[in-house]
């Protein structure tokens, strides 16, 4: 059980990580670049630290690594991974709506419909969409069928 729980905790550790990598390349402030950074620099030593326990304890108990039970494992980080994409996109989706109905990013033309700006979608929204898209389908689908696996039969 001790090595599930510093398996999953290094797993959310490591997306963790890699959503402050991508927050500290975006920011456009020197102020919140640091805070990104210093996030980062945080979650790399939380990194080495739940990787020190596990091999700590993969060294003096190995009957511990044998008993774990990487499906359920799988299964938990793929519905972890799947609302935490499904998150971004959701945050994504909200952000874009609020610029639309900002008047600052539409114009009406001469027949009174809205056209848009140029801006009312950064690049990194797009390109975050069409990343997390595949992901969240395919982690979504395999966690949804080991739900309905278990309802259904009691096991994963």
């Amino acid at each position: 059980m001790i090595v599930t729980i510093l398996l999953l905790a290094l797993a959310l550790s490591f997306l963790v990580h890699l959503l402050f990598i991508g927050l500290y390349v975006t920011s456009e402030t020197p102020e919140r670049k640091k805070q990104f950074f210093t996030a980062f620099v945080v979650t790399a030593l939380l990194n080495t630290a739940f990787m020190t326990a596990i091999s700590v304890v993969a060294l003096k108990f190995p009957a511990m690594i044998q008993m774990v039970d990487m499906r359920i494992i799988l299964w938990l980080l793929s519905g972890i991974t799947f609302f935490i994409t499904l998150l971004i996109q959701m945050y994504v989706f909200i952000s874009v709506y609020r610029r639309a109905k900002n008047p600052e990013f539409y114009y009406e033309n001469f027949f009174g419909k809205k056209v848009y700006k140029k801006g009312i979608i950064k690049q990194f929204e797009f390109l975050s969409i069409f990343a997390t898209l595949p992901v969240m389908l395919i982690l979504g689908a395999y966690f949804v069928a080991r739900l309905v696996n278990y309802i259904m039969f009691g096991r994963l």
